[in-house]
C-alpha cells in the first residue's frame, strides 16, 4: 500500500514500474489459473528458491508451498484479528492497482480487485451499508478504488 500511496502523492507518477511490479503478483494471484486466489489471505508469499534465486514462474511458486498444507478457502471472518486481516490488507492494496493490467497474462487490476471483494462481501467479511464498519469491527482496510469504471464491487 506504501507504493500506493507514493504513486498518488505524485512521487511515481505515470507508469510506475514499481507499482507495476508490486500489482503483478497481487493480480495473478486472485485471477491466473495455475495460482491459487486464497493465497491473498496469507501473511507471506514465497519470492526466492531454496538457493535463493527469484521465482520466475506461478507453476514453481506453487512449488513451495507444502503438499495439502496450501490455503483451499478464505479463513471465517470472526477468526480473524482485525488489525491483521490479510485478505483485507490485500484486498486494500489492489484497490492501488485497479487501473492496471498485469503485463504476466494480460490480466485486469479490477477484476481482480473485485473478484476479490465480492468473495469477502459473500463471507461478511465486507459491510456495504455507507458508513458502516467492517462486520468484524475494523474499517481501516476498506479502501475503495478511485477509479469508477469499471464500477468498483460494493
Amino acid at each position: 500500500m506504501i507504493i500506493g500511496w507514493i504513486n498518488d502523492l505524485g512521487y511515481c507518477p505515470g507508469n510506475c514500474a514499481i507499482l507495476g511490479y508490486v500489482a503483478n503478483h497481487f493480480i495473478n494471484e486472485a485471477l491466473n489459473p495455475v495460482s491459487n486466489i486464497y493465497h491473498l489471505s496469507d501473511y507471506v508469499f514465497p519470492t526466492l528458491d531454496a538457493s535463493g534465486n527469484e521465482i520466475t514462474s506461478w507453476t514453481e511458486d506453487q512449488t513451495f508451498y507444502v503438499p495439502g498444507g496450501q490455503t483451499t478457502s478464505w479463513p471465517p471472518c470472526g477468526q480473524q484479528n482485525v488489525d491483521e486481516w490479510y485478505t483485507g490488507e490485500n484486498m486494500a492494496a489492489m484497490s492501488y492497482f485497479y487501473t492496471m493490467t498485469s503485463s504476466q497474462g494480460g490480466y485486469s487490476g479490477a477484476t481482480a480487485y473485485n473478484t476479490l471483494r465480492t468473495a469477502q462481501d459473500a463471507l461478511g467479511c465486507v459491510n456495504n451499508t455507507p458508513g458502516a464498519d467492517f462486520p468484524t469491527g475494523s474499517p481501516k482496510w476498506d479502501i475503495t478504488p478511485r477509479a469508477t469504471s469499471p464500477t468498483p464491487a460494493p
